[in-house]
């Protein structure tokens, strides 16, 4: 792991071995330890894991998925919401144990660069 100084885990559940279970605590805290001895070699990673799909009756989609572990063990949560036939996306954040971050909305503009709003 000498060097690495990033790793991006994209979606989180291509890692999972097959047959997994990610309601399963026990089971994804055993594939989630040895990613999270990463925090001690000075790398930063990323699990993307996306939230549960929108609820058919209320349209209305879940913060979480899976097993509670996977917040726990989570030192920033980052959330990327964006309505639907809208170009901004709100960014917001919940630490667990760092100071809090503040949400900010951002858009792209014409030329392709993103714009920030707080």
């Amino acid at each position: 792991m000498s060097g690495l100084k990033l790793v991006v885990f994209d979606p989180l559940t291509n890692f999972w071995p097959v047959g997994m279970e990610e309601n399963n605590n026990v089971a994804v805290s055993q594939v989630l330890t040895p990613i999270a001895r990463l925090r001690s070699t000075g790398c930063t990673f990323v699990l993307v894991h996306h939230d549960t799909k929108p609820d058919t009756s209320t349209g209305i989609a879940g913060r979480a998925r899976g097993a509670s572990v996977i917040l726990n063990m989570s030192d920033v949560r980052v959330f990327i919401d964006r309505e639907p036939d809208s170009d901004t996306i709100k960014v917001s954040f919940k630490t667990r144990n760092i100071k809090r971050v503040p949400a900010f909305n951002a858009r792209m503009d014409e030329t392709g660069r993103m714009r920030y709003d707080s």
